[in-house]
């Protein structure tokens, strides 16, 4: 029986936590505020582990740029006037 490697698991989880903040967002359930950028960051940076990992590196640089995307969106989201 094969089993599966620790930064497979990882990356699995990470794919969860992609699925689960799209489709919270798009059924509007969460706003893509602070809660939905770090379920991105963090589902992100799961799968890009994984995929470094397997030297997957087009897959890790979309992961790479897609966690900067989500940091980037939180900062503009602190300064933010209400």
């Amino acid at each position: 029986m094969d089993y599966m490697e620790w930064y497979e698991v990882i990356g699995w989880f990470g794919v969860a936590i992609l699925i689960v903040a799209f489709g919270l967002n798009s059924f509007e359930i969460v706003k893509p505020r602070r809660l939905y950028q770090l379920l991105n960051i963090v589902g992100a940076a799961g799968v890009g582990l994984s995929a470094f990992m397997k030297d997957a590196f087009p897959a890790t640089a979309i992961e790479v740029a897609w966690i900067v995307i989500a940091i980037l969106a939180i900062i503009r989201l602190h300064f933010k006037k209400p």
